[in-house]
């Protein structure tokens, strides 16, 4: 399952570069960790701006109210005048150039604030405020109060649209927005009710008249006022409850304004609604109301001050949020970044390194070690590469020194072959030799054969004819002398056989020897090839285990392999050759024991004949004394030449098999010779493949 999971992500890792991957990882990566930071500074800066523009509201709101206040005295004085106060008149003058003045100071700092909406309203104030100038000469009490409600409510409406559309009304803390409901609701509506009741019961006790329904106007406001002053209680506490700190800033403050207005709440019950009589001192009336507007004024400021601290401080804590929040982040992406390019160098650093070693591995340089300076699963790698390289270095040693072996194994094997073959040839040339000589013992025992034959005759003819026994014996006499010289040769021929197939025994048992010294190198040799091959295989292993860097060694190892396979078929060769060569040369000693033993034998009959001649020749030398004893003589003579006649038969059958048998052993040794000729090419080709053997182990660079 997961492998299907990942199997396209995979896909496209394996098409990439390390470059490729690091970018496509970090773009990845980078992405929602942008998206996020970018997300967070946008309501970051958004909650900034607002703030921003919360102070821009304060600004607006803290700025008119005290044009509150003198449109509120206008009003009060306007009335009072009206009712026949003649000291309002200058208080109205004073009054109306204060407002004037107070809008020239208010103007600009309105318009700075570039809040549309309420400076459009701002502007509706001041064209009300001209107009009820010029109109207000021509109104009665309650329309110039009526009027003055309204500008008043105009202002009322810009605190609340610059509270709206500064967002003030929207803040989110509880301590501010607590402080913002007083600041821009509850301390202008209680200042206005109070300004109200101000007014309409100091005209009443100036008037000394109890007008029910301002009567009932004024007790109205009361009640609104009693639900204001709790709503500001509850406001205050709640701000009180968030931030203690404001507790310590206004709550002595708060309790002195709340009493104010609970005091003035019971002059108003006392000296208005609870008194139809209104012998109250109008002007004690009306300087409690405007302590108390005052005082409210002044509560307002204090809250617009200490709201404007709090959203300042909020900008500063929200900045500085901002700013570090930036600054971890960016020291992060560059930390990341940095960690991102070092991790890529030391990868690129560790492949280089890996590839350095593979390309030198292959040119043949294993002496080298590769250092990784690193810990992760390259350094496995790296790890197991140097372990290749020492196997492929020990198994090349190894090699090298089977090839070195190999190389003197058959440099040996050619000069014992090449003395082998020279020996062959001694033996052949012998041989040859041995089977000219029997031909001629042939020949020549043919002819004493013959002349035997004849010696019998003639002796046959002396027993037949006596008288001739004389001549005959002369000529018998030389004839014996003749007999004996030729088998003094041939005993003379046969020792020189019998010494030849000596020769030959012990040259054919040297041939053995060297056979059976071919026969052991032979099989060193075939060990040798034997272990080449299973360190072809080891090397095959290894460089299959190395995967695409250990290619070139593996291209080695299979032809070392093959020169391996190649020697073991060349010496396998060799050792059957050695071997036909081996039994050859026991059938040749075999042929040459039993020509050598025939030898002795004709040797033996020879000397009989021999002697038996010697006996003739003293015979036929003392015949004139005893011609007497021809006959009889003569009979044994008959017989004993007989006897040497078939020995010489015998003879000349022993020389015609040996020389038979000399013809096969020549055969025998030209087909030696033959081998031994093989066996040098073999030796040759084995020569030269430990040659190109060594040739091309000794392209490799080894450690030592």
């Amino acid at each position: 399952m997961i492998e299907k999971l990942l199997s396209p992500f995979t896909f496209v890792i394996s098409k990439l570069k390390y470059a490729q991957k690091f970018i496509l990882i970090s773009v990845l990566c980078a992405l929602p960790l942008l998206l996020l930071t970018s997300i967070w500074f946008e309501n970051q800066q958004a909650k900034i701006q607002m703030s921003s523009s919360e102070r821009k509201g304060i600004v607006n709101i803290d700025s008119i109210f005290p044009l509150i206040l003198l449109m509120q005295n206008h009003r009060a004085f306007y009335g009072n005048y009206v009712s026949g106060d003649t000291n309002a008149q200058s208080q109205l003058s004073q009054t109306e150039q204060d407002i004037s003045a107070e809008i020239k100071k208010i103007d600009p700092i309105i318009q700075s604030q570039q809040l549309p909406q309420s400076i459009t309203i701002w502007q509706g104030i001041q064209t009300d405020w001209s107009t009820l100038q010029k109109e207000q000469s021509s109104l009665n009490a309650e329309d110039s109060f009526t009027r003055h409600s309204e500008l008043i409510q105009e202002m009322m409406n810009f605190i609340t649209k610059s509270a709206n559309e500064s967002r003030l009304s929207l803040d989110s803390d509880i301590d501010s927005t607590s402080l913002a409901g007083i600041f821009t609701k509850q301390l202008a509506q209680t200042s206005d009710m109070v300004a109200q009741m101000r007014g309409r019961g100091t005209a009443l006790l100036i008037s000394k008249q109890n007008n029910h329904d301002t009567v009932v106007k004024i007790t109205e406001n009361t009640g609104k006022m009693k639900l204001t002053i709790e709503d500001i209680t509850n406001s205050l506490n709640t701000a009180y409850d968030n931030n203690p700190q404001l507790k310590q800033l206004f709550a002595e403050k708060g309790n002195e304004n709340i009493s104010q207005m609970n005091a003035f709440v019971d002059i108003v019950t006392n000296q208005i609604i609870n008194d139809e009589s209104l012998k109250g001192s109008s002007n004690d009336y009306f300087a409690a109301g405007t302590q108390t507007i005052q005082s409210l004024q002044q509560f307002s400021e204090s809250i617009a001050n200490e709201l404007d601290v709090l959203i300042a401080k909020r900008i500063q804590e929200l900045t500085y949020m901002r700013n570090l929040i930036l600054g971890i982040t960016l020291f992060v992406l560059i930390l990341v970044a940095l960690f991102y390019i070092a991790f890529y160098r030391n990868v690129l650093q560790s492949v280089r390194s890996l590839q350095n070693g593979a390309d030198a591995m292959a040119q043949g340089d294993l002496s080298q070690t590769i250092v990784l300076q690193t810990r992760d699963e390259l350094k496995q790698v790296g790890d197991a590469f140097n372990q290749t390289m020492l196997s492929l270095n020990e198994l090349l040693h190894r090699n090298q020194q089977v090839s070195d072996q190999s190389a003197t194994a058959s440099a040996h094997l050619k000069i014992v072959s090449t003395e082998s073959t020279l020996a062959m040839g001694q033996i052949a040339d012998a041989i040859q030799s041995v089977s000219e000589g029997n031909k001629g013992q042939k020949k020549s025992m043919n002819e004493t054969a013959n002349a035997m034959n004849e010696m019998s005759i003639g002796i046959t003819r002396i027993a037949e004819a006596a008288s001739g026994v004389a001549e005959s014996s002369i000529q018998a006499t030389e004839l014996v002398y003749v007999g004996d010289q030729k088998l003094v040769d041939a005993v003379a021929q046969m020792e020189s056989i019998r010494q030849s197939v000596d020769g030959s025994g012990h040259k054919v048992r040297t041939l053995s020897e060297h056979s059976n010294e071919i026969g052991q190198i032979v099989t060193v040799i075939m060990g040798i090839a034997s272990q080449t091959q299973l360190l072809s295989l080891n090397a095959n292993i290894e460089a299959a285990r190395a995967g695409e860097h250990g290619r070139g060694f593996s291209v080695v190892a299979e032809e070392v392999g093959k020169l391996a396979e190649q020697t073991k078929s060349s010496v396998e060769m060799i050792s059957m050759l050695v071997r036909d060569i081996t039994e050859l040369v026991s059938q040749t000693v075999a042929s040459i024991q039993l020509t050598d033993h025939e030898t002795m034998q004709g040797i033996q009959a020879v000397q009989q004949a021999h002697q038996t001649l010697k006996d003739i020749l003293a015979s036929t030398q003392v015949v004139s004394a005893q011609i007497q004893e021809v006959s009889a003589t003569s009979e044994e003579i008959s017989a004993g030449m007989e006897q040497v006649t078939a020995s010489m038969i015998e003879v000349a059958d022993v020389s015609a098999k040996t020389s038979s048998e000399a013809e096969t052993m020549a055969a025998a040794t030209e087909q030696q010779l033959a081998s031994m000729e093989e066996i040098n090419t073999s030796a040759e080709s084995l020569s030269g493949m430990s040659t190109q053997l060594q040739e091309d182990l000794s392209k490799f660079k080894l450690r030592h």
